[in-house]
């Protein structure tokens, strides 16, 4: 598939729609890019984990620079392109990392275009990242924490992207029974960050490029990686927007997704 077969199939997206599928068509198509200015972030160490910046308690300040976050997290259309497009048997997109998955998991219960794709290791959100920057020239790739965190939070640090807890503004604790269309909670009155990023409280955990123990973002690794902003299925509590929990780049379910960085 070279650009020009991409963006058509982008444009369209006929392969992934039947005429009883027509309602959930999938918008925005096929990316709409946030410009994240660079900025601070501050991480916290809540547990006993003795992460990289410190033991329980300890707090640190990051400068993240420039970069932009896709506003929506990667859909099931989006990355059902990336399978047409036989990204699981080019070795280039798995050239360095750690394991290579085979083949994609099928998904049953969440598979309208419109929500985000699960079922997605940290190797394959890799893999994926790769297909789409030579498909698209840009520099793509998973955000490291701190960015994910600075898109989520912006200047003024809240609780949640929005500001205090509302029930009534994210996916969560099993009140829709699994995922939601990605931009079920988008607008300034909803789930939105202060910069316009869409669905960064509950729906699916996001892998993020970082590795959870030492911070390094190299990807030839197979160490837990951060995911961050909670899913359909915990507690308020998960989906804050500091919350950050660490799983093997292995694991998959039905409460994996991610979104993908544009770098300059």
């Amino acid at each position: 598939m070279d650009r020009r077969d991409f963006a058509r199939s982008f444009a369209g997206l006929d392969c992934f729609m039947t005429n009883s599928e027509t309602e959930y068509l999938v918008e925005p198509r096929p990316y709409v890019w946030i410009a994240i200015p660079a900025g601070k972030v501050t991480l916290i160490e809540e547990y006993g984990d003795e992460s990289y910046f410190g033991e329980k308690g300890d707090k640190k300040i990051f400068e993240v620079a420039a970069f932009e976050i896709a506003k929506y997290p990667v859909t099931v259309a989006q990355y059902g392109l990336f399978i047409q497009d036989e990204g699981y048997a080019n070795p280039e997109y798995w050239a360095g990392l750690a394991e290579r998955i085979q083949a994609p998991q099928d998904f049953p219960n969440f598979s309208r275009p419109d929500h985000p794709r699960v079922n997605v290791t940290w190797y394959e959100a890799m893999a994926y990242c790769r297909w789409l920057s030579a498909k698209t020239g840009k520099t793509l790739t998973l955000p490291t924490e701190q960015m994910w965190q600075r898109a989520a939070q912006g200047d003024y640090n809240p609780k949640y992207p929005w500001g205090a807890w509302a029930e009534k503004r994210c996916n969560y604790a099993k009140k829709h029974g699994g995922t939601t269309p990605v931009s079920r909670y988008e607008g300034k009155d909803k789930g939105d960050s202060p910069y316009g990023v869409v669905d960064m409280a509950g729906n699916v955990w996001e892998w993020c490029v970082t590795a959870y123990d030492t911070g390094d973002n190299d990807t030839a690794t197979g160490v837990h990686r951060v995911v961050r902003g909670g899913s359909w299925n915990v507690d308020a509590e998960r989906v804050r927007a500091s919350y950050r929990r660490r799983f093997s780049p292995s694991e998959s379910g039905s409460n994996f997704g991610f979104r993908v960085i544009s770098l300059p």
